[in-house]
Protein backbone atom coordinates (compact mmCIF):
# COMPACT_ATOMS: atom_id res chain seq x y z
CA UNK A 1 0.00 0.00 0.00
CA UNK A 2 0.99 3.65 -0.25
CA UNK A 3 0.73 5.91 2.80
CA UNK A 4 1.26 9.63 2.34
CA UNK A 5 3.10 8.95 -0.93
CA UNK A 6 5.43 6.31 0.58
CA UNK A 7 5.29 2.59 -0.27
CA UNK A 8 4.68 0.53 2.88
CA UNK A 9 3.59 -2.93 3.90
CA UNK A 10 -0.20 -3.30 3.96
CA UNK A 11 -1.86 -2.50 7.26
CA UNK A 12 -5.36 -1.69 8.41
CA UNK A 13 -6.30 1.99 8.31
CA UNK A 14 -7.32 2.90 11.83
CA UNK A 15 -10.18 5.22 12.71
CA UNK A 16 -12.86 6.72 10.47
CA UNK A 17 -12.05 7.48 6.85
CA UNK A 18 -13.61 8.54 3.59
CA UNK A 19 -12.90 6.53 0.47
CA UNK A 20 -13.25 6.10 -3.27
CA UNK A 21 -12.96 2.88 -5.25
CA UNK A 22 -11.08 3.53 -8.49
CA UNK A 23 -11.20 1.40 -11.63
CA UNK A 24 -7.81 0.50 -13.09
CA UNK A 25 -6.87 -1.47 -16.22
CA UNK A 26 -3.37 -2.03 -17.64
CA UNK A 27 -2.07 -0.29 -14.49
CA UNK A 28 -3.85 2.95 -15.44
CA UNK A 29 -6.44 4.59 -13.20
CA UNK A 30 -9.73 5.89 -14.58
CA UNK A 31 -11.65 9.08 -13.69
CA UNK A 32 -9.06 10.17 -11.12
CA UNK A 33 -10.02 13.85 -11.22
CA UNK A 34 -13.68 12.98 -10.58
CA UNK A 35 -12.80 10.67 -7.67
CA UNK A 36 -10.64 13.37 -6.10
CA UNK A 37 -13.49 15.85 -6.46
CA UNK A 38 -15.90 13.54 -4.62
CA UNK A 39 -13.58 12.58 -1.77
CA UNK A 40 -12.27 16.13 -1.29
CA UNK A 41 -15.80 17.52 -1.21
CA UNK A 42 -16.78 15.06 1.50
CA UNK A 43 -13.53 15.63 3.40
CA UNK A 44 -13.97 19.38 3.48
CA UNK A 45 -17.52 18.90 4.74
CA UNK A 46 -16.65 16.45 7.53
CA UNK A 47 -12.98 16.92 8.38
CA UNK A 48 -12.00 20.29 6.93
CA UNK A 49 -9.26 18.48 4.99
CA UNK A 50 -8.25 17.73 1.39
CA UNK A 51 -5.92 15.16 -0.15
CA UNK A 52 -2.68 17.09 -0.71
CA UNK A 53 -1.88 15.73 -4.18
CA UNK A 54 -2.98 16.41 -7.74
CA UNK A 55 -4.78 14.02 -10.07
CA UNK A 56 -1.61 13.40 -12.09
CA UNK A 57 0.36 12.63 -8.91
CA UNK A 58 -2.34 10.21 -7.78
CA UNK A 59 -2.32 8.49 -11.18
CA UNK A 60 1.45 8.00 -10.93
CA UNK A 61 1.24 6.61 -7.42
CA UNK A 62 -1.50 4.16 -8.40
CA UNK A 63 0.54 2.89 -11.37
CA UNK A 64 3.57 2.48 -9.11
CA UNK A 65 1.53 0.54 -6.53
CA UNK A 66 0.12 -1.86 -9.12
CA UNK A 67 3.51 -2.45 -10.70
CA UNK A 68 5.23 -2.99 -7.34
CA UNK A 69 2.59 -5.58 -6.40
CA UNK A 70 2.95 -7.37 -9.77
CA UNK A 71 -0.77 -7.03 -10.46
CA UNK A 72 -1.81 -8.74 -13.70
CA UNK A 73 -2.40 -5.76 -16.02
CA UNK A 74 -5.08 -7.24 -18.30
CA UNK A 75 -7.81 -7.55 -15.68
CA UNK A 76 -9.64 -4.62 -14.13
CA UNK A 77 -8.40 -4.04 -10.58
CA UNK A 78 -9.96 -2.03 -7.76
CA UNK A 79 -7.75 0.55 -6.09
CA UNK A 80 -9.14 2.16 -2.94
CA UNK A 81 -8.18 5.70 -1.98
CA UNK A 82 -8.75 6.50 1.71
CA UNK A 83 -8.47 9.76 3.65
CA UNK A 84 -8.65 9.81 7.45
CA UNK A 85 -9.84 12.56 9.77
CA UNK A 86 -6.38 14.15 10.13
CA UNK A 87 -5.74 14.41 6.39
CA UNK A 88 -3.56 11.31 5.88
CA UNK A 89 -4.22 9.40 2.67
CA UNK A 90 -3.72 5.75 1.80
CA UNK A 91 -3.87 3.81 -1.47
CA UNK A 92 -4.59 0.06 -1.46
CA UNK A 93 -5.16 -2.40 -4.29
CA UNK A 94 -7.08 -5.67 -4.64
CA UNK A 95 -6.40 -8.67 -6.81
CA UNK A 96 -7.38 -8.29 -10.50
CA UNK A 97 -10.91 -9.26 -11.50
CA UNK A 98 -11.98 -11.55 -14.33
CA UNK A 99 -13.32 -8.53 -16.25
CA UNK A 100 -11.51 -6.02 -18.45
CA UNK A 101 -13.14 -2.59 -18.49
CA UNK A 102 -16.59 -1.45 -17.39
CA UNK A 103 -18.95 -4.39 -17.48
CA UNK A 104 -22.19 -5.97 -16.33
CA UNK A 105 -21.51 -8.42 -13.53
CA UNK A 106 -22.40 -11.92 -14.72
CA UNK A 107 -23.88 -12.84 -11.33
CA UNK A 108 -27.29 -11.25 -10.71
CA UNK A 109 -27.90 -11.16 -6.95
CA UNK A 110 -31.19 -11.36 -5.10
CA UNK A 111 -31.93 -8.54 -2.68
CA UNK A 112 -34.36 -7.69 0.09
CA UNK A 113 -35.49 -4.48 1.74
CA UNK A 114 -34.02 -4.04 5.22
CA UNK A 115 -35.04 -1.35 7.71
CA UNK A 116 -31.83 0.05 9.20
CA UNK A 117 -30.55 3.48 10.16
CA UNK A 118 -27.45 4.63 8.28
CA UNK A 119 -24.81 7.24 9.31
CA UNK A 120 -24.33 9.97 6.69
CA UNK A 121 -25.51 7.61 3.90
CA UNK A 122 -24.76 10.04 1.05
CA UNK A 123 -21.07 10.23 2.03
CA UNK A 124 -18.69 7.35 1.12
CA UNK A 125 -17.29 6.69 4.60
CA UNK A 126 -15.99 3.75 6.60
CA UNK A 127 -19.08 4.02 8.79
CA UNK A 128 -21.40 3.59 5.82
CA UNK A 129 -19.21 0.83 4.42
CA UNK A 130 -19.50 -1.16 7.65
CA UNK A 131 -23.24 -0.49 7.84
CA UNK A 132 -23.66 -1.93 4.36
CA UNK A 133 -21.57 -5.02 5.24
CA UNK A 134 -23.71 -5.59 8.34
CA UNK A 135 -26.90 -5.17 6.31
CA UNK A 136 -25.70 -7.62 3.65
CA UNK A 137 -24.80 -10.16 6.32
CA UNK A 138 -28.34 -9.90 7.67
CA UNK A 139 -29.77 -10.27 4.14
CA UNK A 140 -27.72 -13.42 3.60
CA UNK A 141 -29.07 -14.88 6.82
CA UNK A 142 -32.55 -14.29 5.36
CA UNK A 143 -31.66 -16.12 2.13
CA UNK A 144 -30.70 -13.15 -0.07
CA UNK A 145 -27.42 -11.77 -1.39
CA UNK A 146 -27.77 -8.02 -0.87
CA UNK A 147 -29.69 -5.63 1.34
CA UNK A 148 -31.42 -2.45 0.19
CA UNK A 149 -31.61 -0.10 3.14
CA UNK A 150 -34.81 1.75 3.91
CA UNK A 151 -36.40 3.67 6.77
CA UNK A 152 -39.51 2.75 8.74
CA UNK A 153 -41.72 4.45 6.12
CA UNK A 154 -40.07 2.36 3.33
CA UNK A 155 -38.19 5.33 1.93
CA UNK A 156 -35.05 4.00 0.24
CA UNK A 157 -31.72 5.13 1.70
CA UNK A 158 -29.43 6.93 -0.76
CA UNK A 159 -26.35 4.74 -0.26
CA UNK A 160 -23.17 6.42 -1.57
CA UNK A 161 -21.28 3.14 -1.26
CA UNK A 162 -23.74 1.38 -3.57
CA UNK A 163 -25.60 3.86 -5.82
CA UNK A 164 -28.94 2.56 -7.12
CA UNK A 165 -30.80 3.40 -10.32
CA UNK A 166 -34.33 2.31 -11.23
CA UNK A 167 -35.36 1.89 -14.85
CA UNK A 168 -38.87 1.89 -16.31
CA UNK A 169 -39.42 2.33 -20.03
CA UNK A 170 -37.02 5.06 -21.19
CA UNK A 171 -36.74 6.73 -17.79
CA UNK A 172 -34.07 6.35 -15.12
CA UNK A 173 -34.80 7.30 -11.52
CA UNK A 174 -32.07 8.05 -9.00
CA UNK A 175 -31.66 9.94 -5.74
CA UNK A 176 -30.27 13.50 -6.24
CA UNK A 177 -27.13 12.64 -4.27
CA UNK A 178 -26.44 9.66 -6.53
CA UNK A 179 -25.84 11.99 -9.48
CA UNK A 180 -22.68 13.27 -7.79
CA UNK A 181 -21.03 9.84 -7.69
CA UNK A 182 -18.45 8.97 -10.33
CA UNK A 183 -20.31 5.77 -11.17
CA UNK A 184 -23.60 7.55 -11.85
CA UNK A 185 -21.87 10.15 -14.04
CA UNK A 186 -20.89 7.37 -16.43
CA UNK A 187 -24.42 5.98 -16.57
CA UNK A 188 -26.04 9.40 -17.05
CA UNK A 189 -23.73 10.17 -19.95
CA UNK A 190 -24.74 6.95 -21.70
CA UNK A 191 -28.44 7.38 -20.83
CA UNK A 192 -28.59 10.85 -22.40
CA UNK A 193 -26.80 9.60 -25.50
CA UNK A 194 -29.32 6.76 -25.88
CA UNK A 195 -32.35 9.01 -25.38
CA UNK A 196 -33.30 8.11 -21.82
CA UNK A 197 -34.75 10.62 -19.38
CA UNK A 198 -33.02 10.95 -16.02
CA UNK A 199 -35.19 11.93 -13.05
CA UNK A 200 -33.66 12.95 -9.73
CA UNK A 201 -35.81 12.41 -6.66
CA UNK A 202 -36.08 10.43 -3.47
CA UNK A 203 -37.92 7.16 -3.96
CA UNK A 204 -39.55 4.40 -1.98
CA UNK A 205 -40.29 0.69 -2.00
CA UNK A 206 -43.34 1.49 -4.11
CA UNK A 207 -41.14 2.90 -6.88
CA UNK A 208 -38.93 -0.18 -6.76
CA UNK A 209 -41.98 -2.43 -7.10
CA UNK A 210 -43.00 -0.57 -10.27
CA UNK A 211 -39.54 -0.57 -11.88
CA UNK A 212 -38.58 -2.93 -14.70
CA UNK A 213 -34.88 -3.03 -13.78
CA UNK A 214 -32.87 -2.18 -10.69
CA UNK A 215 -29.16 -1.45 -11.11
CA UNK A 216 -26.47 -1.17 -8.46
CA UNK A 217 -23.33 0.73 -9.42
CA UNK A 218 -19.75 0.28 -8.30
CA UNK A 219 -16.17 0.76 -9.52
CA UNK A 220 -16.45 -2.05 -12.09
CA UNK A 221 -19.73 -1.02 -13.67
CA UNK A 222 -23.27 -2.31 -13.20
CA UNK A 223 -24.80 -5.11 -11.17
CA UNK A 224 -28.36 -5.91 -12.22
CA UNK A 225 -30.59 -7.37 -9.51
CA UNK A 226 -32.52 -10.50 -10.42
CA UNK A 227 -35.04 -10.31 -7.56
CA UNK A 228 -36.06 -8.00 -4.75
CA UNK A 229 -38.07 -10.11 -2.38
CA UNK A 230 -40.23 -12.27 -4.65
CA UNK A 231 -40.39 -9.74 -7.50
CA UNK A 232 -38.23 -10.58 -10.58
CA UNK A 233 -36.42 -7.90 -12.63
CA UNK A 234 -35.03 -7.74 -16.15
CA UNK A 235 -31.48 -6.77 -17.22
CA UNK A 236 -31.77 -5.68 -20.88
CA UNK A 237 -31.06 -1.98 -20.28
CA UNK A 238 -28.22 -2.76 -17.87
CA UNK A 239 -26.52 -4.96 -20.47
CA UNK A 240 -26.78 -2.22 -23.10
CA UNK A 241 -25.53 0.46 -20.73
CA UNK A 242 -22.52 -1.60 -19.61
CA UNK A 243 -21.37 -2.03 -23.21
CA UNK A 244 -21.88 1.64 -24.01
CA UNK A 245 -20.01 2.76 -20.88
CA UNK A 246 -16.83 1.02 -21.97
CA UNK A 247 -17.15 2.21 -25.56
CA UNK A 248 -17.72 5.82 -24.48
CA UNK A 249 -14.75 5.74 -22.14
CA UNK A 250 -12.45 4.47 -24.88
CA UNK A 251 -13.72 7.11 -27.32
CA UNK A 252 -12.96 9.86 -24.81
CA UNK A 253 -9.46 8.60 -24.15
CA UNK A 254 -8.62 8.24 -27.84
CA UNK A 255 -9.92 11.75 -28.50
CA UNK A 256 -7.82 13.14 -25.68
CA UNK A 257 -4.59 11.23 -26.25
CA UNK A 258 -4.88 10.17 -29.90
CA UNK A 259 -4.78 6.53 -28.80
CA UNK A 260 -5.89 4.38 -25.90
CA UNK A 261 -4.50 5.73 -22.62
CA UNK A 262 -4.28 2.12 -21.44
CA UNK A 263 -2.22 0.73 -24.30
Amino acid sequence: MIEQGVMKLWHHVEGPYLYQEIHTLHHKARSVEQHLRVINGAAEQLFGERIPISASELEQQITKLLEQNNIWPNGSTKVTLKLNAVGEYFIQCDEPSIYAGYSLRSIRPKACLLTMDAPYPTIPSSAMEQTRLLADARAQQLGYDRAILCNAEKGITADATRPMILCGGHTLLMHPSTKATVEAERVIEVAVKLGYKVRLREFSAEHIAKAEEVMLLDWLGITSLSYIGQRPYASFVAEHFAQEMEQEYNKKIKTRYGRSHEE
